[in-house]
């Protein structure tokens, strides 16, 4: 098995830093190639302050035993170590190549230090690797983790080639920086240029639909999924699930969600947002009772303010509220420890609203009528805009 493998299955390892382990003594002037078996060995067991010293105690390293340890202490939780390691091989005038360079973009994006991105960002540039897709698309996720548009954009225009990578990571730095406007673009640029759009990137440019409640775009970009094979994706699904709930659209969200072979707890909130942003306080609350059926691990925060953003004269959300117990009232209300703002939901309505309502409640909630015939309607009646990739271009 490869040691990064070994260690994204041992995530015990991570709790303890590498410089409180103790290392055995270790030889001096070690050749490059015994050095590099000798470091992914100390790895293999999790050793890394030996492989730190083994590393050391090389002289000449060469990329592949450089990039190996970057890319561990990385991948361990230690990226601060992997950018100190990097500044050594400076330090001792080695040249890194393009692995090392990768290796170490990502540990600048995963320690979210700005100013060691840009440092990278330069060195790439004077050693002439800049120009490589797969750096390149390190140094945007990077910007993006530092929510640096600026920077990320300035890496992306410089590819001379891009990859459907580059594109998504692009817009999703974008979406994710709160410029969803900017992400659709690039994604409507990314047709234009001809280059598909796969799952990652239909997952990660839905947000900015519902941000915009863009309905439009978000509907192409369903029929978009549904043609080429991506609607098993949990995360496409949940995407749209959301996009659905967000832009006010329940049908379609409660069609989607039917569909999914698995669901998140993502595609449950967003589905159970939609119902009581509706005021389909029933419906919600039949949701909500299925997934405490299936042992569904649910955010309950996300119902407690679904519930009390609605209008407080309104008697069907007092129905609503009632059929919660007042035990899981009060944990909708505190979760992990943290009063949500408002009050406790017993606290919030007249008790009398409260009490009028619990035999209602105790006859346990609906059945969703429509929920049965979800997946004959989706095939037969309901029709996602159909585009293709190059209609994604269009603006609005």
């Amino acid at each position: 098995m490869d040691f990064l493998a070994l260690i994204k299955l041992n995530p015990s390892l991570r709790k303890q830093p590498p410089s409180t382990k103790v290392a055995p003594s270790v030889s001096t002037n070690l050749p490059s190639h015994l050095g590099h078996s000798l470091v992914k060995a100390a790895l293999n067991v999790g050793d890394l302050r030996r492989a730190q010293q083994l590393f050391d105690n090389i002289p000449q390293p060469d990329p592949t035993t450089c990039y190996t340890l970057i890319s561990a202490l990385t991948i361990y939780g230690f990226p601060h170590e992997a950018l100190r390691l990097y500044a050594s091989l400076r330090e001792r005038k080695i040249k890194p190549q393009n692995t090392v360079f990768l290796a170490v973009a990502k540990a600048s994006g995963a320690s979210g230090d700005l100013l060691r991105v840009k440092e990278i960002h330069d060195d790439s540039i004077r050693c002439g690797m800049i120009s490589d897709v797969f750096l390149g698309n390190a140094l945007i996720h990077a910007y993006g983790k530092c929510r640096c548009t600026e920077g990320a954009r300035r890496v992306f225009d410089d590819l001379v080639v891009k990859d459907v990578v580059s594109w998504t990571s692009m817009s999703s730095c974008y979406v994710n920086c709160g410029l969803p406007r900017q992400g659709l673009a690039v994604f409507r640029e990314m047709g234009r240029n001809g280059v598909k759009p796969n799952s990652v990137t239909v997952s990660s440019i839905l947000p900015a639909c519902s941000e915009l409640k863009d309905l439009k775009s978000g509907r192409a970009i369903h029929g978009y999924a549904m043609r080429h094979g991506m609607m098993e994706n949990v995360y496409v699904c949940s995407a749209l699930v959301s996009m659905y709930a967000r832009c006010l659209s329940v049908k379609p969200a409660r069609l989607v969600f039917d569909l999914m072979p698995h669901r998140d707890v993502v595609s449950w909130n967003g589905l159970l947002s939609a119902y009581f942003t509706n005021k389909e306080y029933e419906r919600g609350l039949a949701l909500f009772s299925q997934m405490r059926s299936k042992g569904v691990q649910q955010r309950l925060a996300e119902l407690s303010k679904a519930i009390m953003a609605k209008s407080k004269d309104d008697i069907k959300y007092g129905t609503a509220q009632a059929r919660l117990s007042e035990d899981e009232a009060v944990r909708v209300a505190y979760v992990n420890g943290t009063p949500l703002e408002g009050g406790m939901i017993s606290h919030s309505q007249p008790v009398d609203m409260f009490e009028s309502a619990r035999n209602v409640a105790n006859n346990g909630a609906p059945k969703d009528s429509n929920a049965d015939n979800n997946q004959s309607q989706m095939q037969k009646s309901h029709r996602p805009e159909e585009a293709s990739s190059a209609e994604f271009t269009r603006d609005g």
